[in-house]
């Protein structure tokens, strides 16, 4: 008995964050369910914050209300800028479709990020009589 509750309290002390405040009388303060790790070659959160499947976050990411509605629109999938000139190119789909996209279809508070090849990129898939076109555009 008394291993489950010492097993169940290090699962539970796994998902929280400790961090240093000056403001708070013992100076520290505990955050619980603060993603930590990034499953590996993902953006997607490691909820075990485990080295062993996944990565520490080491950006930090700062939202707004245009990102906010970008993440409730329904179909979004993400790819990987295959080619890129002068502001405009194709992204390839984890799917393994094709979309062209132009700087000016990333969402605006993007806009300053850099387009590189292999950049990761979240988008609404979109045809334009036969072309399949990439916009309202996320660089992740």
């Amino acid at each position: 008995m008394i291993y489950r509750q010492i097993e169940d309290f290090l699962k539970e002390e796994a998902r929280m964050t400790i961090e240093k405040q000056d403001d708070c009388p013992s100076g520290y303060r505990v955050f619980k369910n603060i993603p930590s790790h990034y499953v590996s070659g993902t953006e997607k959160i490691d909820r075990d914050r485990s080295l062993r499947n996944g990565v520490w976050i080491t950006r930090v990411t700062q939202l707004n209300q245009e990102i906010i509605e970008q993440v409730e629109l329904p179909g979004k999938i993400e790819g990987e800028i295959e080619f890129i000139r002068e502001g405009s190119g194709f992204v390839k789909s984890d799917e393994g479709g094709q979309y062209f996209f132009m700087k000016s279809f990333v969402i605006e508070s993007d806009r300053t990020k850099p387009l590189l090849m292999g950049k990761r990129l979240r988008f609404y898939p979109s045809k334009f009589e036969d072309s399949n076109m990439a916009i309202n555009i996320e660089v992740l």
